[in-house]
């Protein structure tokens, strides 16, 4: 029996111990920007955020910390959300098709709802467009 078994039979008798909050250590964690900012000779050449917003703070970080985008890094996002093309620097992303993957999407859910027997599921691929912004090339 392991201690999280433990606990839980003694809060099922009535005999818990009180919580105890475990407050985290409260000095200021330099966060991922930062850190990468801090690197001068081992920094990579570009970064491929996973979406747009994760680039967006990344960016926030390493031009607060005086990095040159895109000189010293470039930085490419994912979605091209809205706020991507307005940035600071704007920011390269990829860019899904949105109307392309709703249509088929709709049309994949009519077909199998009118002819159920009939209906094959389908495998499609929706080629992404890659949108060059200033957060990758030299303006």
């Amino acid at each position: 029996m392991d201690r999280r078994d433990a606990r839980l039979r003694r809060d099922l008798r009535g005999q818990a111990e009180p919580y105890r909050h475990r407050r985290p250590d409260n000095r200021r964690r330099a966060s991922r920007g930062e850190r990468l900012a801090g690197l001068s000779e081992d920094r990579p050449d570009a970064v491929f955020a996973a979406n747009d917003l994760l680039a967006l703070g990344l960016m926030q970080s390493l031009v607060r910390a005086g990095v040159r985008l895109p000189h010293d890094i470039a930085i490419v996002g994912y979605d091209d959300i809205d706020y991507a093309a307005s940035a600071i620097v704007p920011l390269s992303t990829i860019r899904q098709p949105k109307r392309d993957l709703a249509r088929e999407a709709v049309r994949l859910v009519l077909d199998e709802a009118t002819d159920k027997a009939g209906h094959r599921h389908e495998h499609l691929q929706l080629p992404p467009e890659l949108v060059v912004r200033e957060s990758s090339q030299p303006a």
